[in-house]
Order: structure tokens, then sequence, then C-alpha cells
């Protein structure tokens, strides 16, 4: 490998290393509601842009291809818990599970009409 080509490299990660920290100062934390399927997609793919990866980078950290990424973030209905925490954790992400501030349940309905 050339001088060049280690510089070019050196740059790509300080760089992407900058921006990751300029948006996390920037944006505000991110707490979102999922009370659908169709929720969790948008999420996975606001948490792959919020740290800074393509599907491609993530993909290659998951261990899994860029058209798997792609897909879970347009329909997470075939997602797994232990897929989920690993995309959560590559991405910076946390799962926290508490009560809703509302006394009562609510129905929720898939988008597709899907019931128990």
């Amino acid at each position: 490998m050339r001088d060049t080509d280690k510089q070019r490299g050196l740059t790509h990660i300080c760089v992407t290393h900058k921006l990751r920290l300029f948006f996390s100062q920037i944006l505000p934390a991110m707490h979102q509601v999922i009370a659908t399927v169709g929720h969790m997609g948008h999420v996975l793919a606001a948490g792959r842009r919020r740290a800074g990866l393509t599907q491609a980078q993530a993909a290659a950290r998951l261990g899994i291809s860029q058209s798997r990424v792609s897909t879970l973030e347009r329909d997470a209905r075939a997602l797994t818990l232990d897929q989920m925490l690993a995309m959560f954790g590559v991405y910076g992400l946390q799962l926290l599970v508490q009560d809703r501030p509302e006394a009562g349940l609510l129905e929720l309905r898939e988008p597709d009409g899907a019931n128990w």
C-alpha cells in the first residue's frame, strides 16, 4: 500500500469520526415510541444514519448483506430480537421498556390488519 493510499484511508476515518461527533452534538437524543412493526423499520434507518453509517457499512459490521439491512429497514416483520439488539448495538442505541403514560390499554393494529 502506498503512503498516499494510507493517508486517504486515515483522512476518511478522521472525517467520519468528526462527522459522527458533530452530529452527536447537534442532534437531540433519539427517543422513539414503537407502536407497530412499521415504526421499527424507520427507527432502524434513523439509528443507522445517526451513527453515520451507510447500509453497506452497517451490514459489514453486522456480518449480513446490504440488501438484508435494506429489507429490514423497509419491512421489519422478519426481524428477530437478536438481530434488533445487534443492530441497536452497532448504531449506539438501546432498548428501553416502560409503562405507557396512559392507564388504559390501546388497541394497536398493524398496517396490514394482522391480528394475534
